[in-house]
């Protein structure tokens, strides 16, 4: 709507200026008198185009009607679980929710809107974190290494301590272990954002 009115506002413009030199009264008028009302438009027309940026970074803004209404329900439902919980109580929602079984009620209705995609995101986060340290675990267990030790020191424990450690990293294990960590976060995105 805003789009059309805009396109209708410009055609009435283009209309009006253009024939402006054959304006009444025009040839009349001194160069100085000319430029004043030049610089007068001047100003006009970028008012109006910084208008029509304004409007343009508006509309912009404006979210997803579909998101809105969804959000919208969710809060409409909430709100009349509780309302109906404490109607049956006989006590107002603000008294309701402060009492132990009124605290439990939200929890329950709160988890009957939420409760997958609250397990769907726990269950993601889990997966990549021991995903990476599993990743992690082979990636240091599959390399060759060559430990120094230190005869002649020792820690508390009576170890002797490490000088140098070398590890021999192939370009083949860097490739299985960059597609191994891929996978994990792949593999938890998706649950974490789908059904599965």
């Amino acid at each position: 709507m805003k789009k059309l009115l805009l396109v209708i506002g410009l055609l009435y413009s283009i209309n009006v200026f253009a024939d402006s030199n054959n304006l009444p009264g025009l040839s009349e008028l001194t160069d100085m008198e000319k430029a004043e009302i030049q610089l007068q438009v001047q100003k006009k027309i970028a008012e109006k185009n910084q208008l029509q940026a304004q409007a343009k970074q508006l509309s912009d803004n404006i979210p997803d009607p579909d998101m809105v209404q969804k959000y919208v329900t969710l809060g409409e439902g909430i709100g009349k679980a509780f309302g109906g919980a404490a109607k049956e109580v006989g006590v107002t929602v603000n008294e309701f929710v402060k009492t132990p079984v009124g605290l439990m009620a939200m929890i329950l209705i709160v988890w009957n809107y939420m409760g997958a995609m609250i397990v769907h995101l726990f269950a993601g986060m889990l997966l990549l974190i021991v995903g990476i340290m599993l990743v992690r675990w082979w990636f240091y267990h599959t390399i060759d290494s060559q430990i120094e030790y230190d005869p002649e020191k020792t820690d508390i424990f009576g170890r002797n301590r490490i000088l140098n450690i070398n590890r021999s990293v192939t370009d083949n294990m860097t490739g299985w272990t960059m597609t191994m960590f891929i996978m994990v976060v792949v593999g938890s995105i998706i649950v974490m954002f789908t059904g599965w």
